[in-house]
C-alpha cells in the first residue's frame, strides 16, 4: 500500500503513466494499467480526446501531511487525473480501477473515495464520492460514476476518523477576519454612546 509516512518516501523518482483515446457521441473507453474510463452513448456531442494520467501518491503526501492526516490514512491506488480538466458530461461516465494495494480482510467501510476539483488558485476542492462507488472485493476493483473530470483518490482509513471531518480538513482554507462590535447605550450622555 502507498503510505504517506515521510520515513517510507523513497528518493527514487517514479514515472507517472499516461494514455489517451477518443470518445464520440456513440461512447467509448480509454484504459491504462488497470484503470478504465467508459463513456456511454450520448455523454458527449462532439468527439473528445480523453487523457488518463496515473500519478504516484507521493505527489500528494504534502496534502495529507499539511492537514495532519498522516496517521489516519494511506493511499491504496494511484491518483487518477482525468483530462481535459473540468470536462462535464451529459451522462455519468464510469471509472473503474484495480485496488491491487488493498488487502481483502480490510472492510470496505474503511475506504474513502474522493473527487478533487482544482480551483484557479491551484487549490483542490475535495468531495466525498464513496457513497456512489461500488466495491467488488473478489476482483479487488472500484467503480465510480462521475459527471465532471478532475482527480480521483482512493484512501484507506487507518483510524476511525469520520469522512466528513477528513473532507473538511482537506478543504480547510485559512482566512483572516476582523470582528467589529457595536453596541448602543441607553444613557444619553455616555462618552461611549
Amino acid at each position: 500500500m502507498y503510505c504517506c509516512s515521510s520515513v517510507l518516501v523513497s528518493s527514487v523518482e517514479v514515472q507517472d503513466v499516461k494514455t489517451s483515446g477518443l470518445v464520440t457521441s456513440d461512447g467509448g473507453s480509454v484504459s491504462v494499467n488497470g484503470v478504465q474510463l467508459t463513456c456511454p452513448a450520448g455523454a458527449v456531442d462532439d468527439p473528445l480526446n480523453i487523457k488518463l494520467k496515473l500519478q504516484e501518491p507521493q505527489n500528494y503526501y504534502g496534502l495529507i501531511l499539511n492537514h495532519g492526516l498522516e496517521n489516519d490514512m494511506i493511499f491504496v491506488a494511484p491518483v487518477i487525473s482525468c483530462q481535459p480538466n473540468g470536462q462535464t458530461f451529459k451522462k455519468h461516465v464510469t471509472l473503474t480501477t484495480a485496488l491491487d494495494r488493498y488487502e481483502k480482510q480490510t472492510s470496505t467501510e474503511a475506504l474513502l473515495v474522493l473527487h478533487g476539483t482544482p480551483a484557479t488558485d491551484g487549490r483542490i476542492f475535495w468531495e466525498d464520492v464513496t457513497g456512489g462507488s461500488k466495491f467488488d472485493l473478489e476482483k479487488r476493483e472500484l467503480e465510480v460514476k462521475i459527471a465532471q473530470f478532475s482527480l480521483i483518490v482512493v484512501l484507506l482509513r487507518l483510524t476511525w476518523v469520520h469522512t466528513k471531518e477528513i473532507v473538511t480538513r482537506l478543504n480547510l482554507i485559512s482566512f483572516k477576519y476582523t470582528l467589529l462590535v457595536l453596541f448602543k447605550s441607553n444613557h444619553q450622555h455616555s462618552p461611549f454612546e
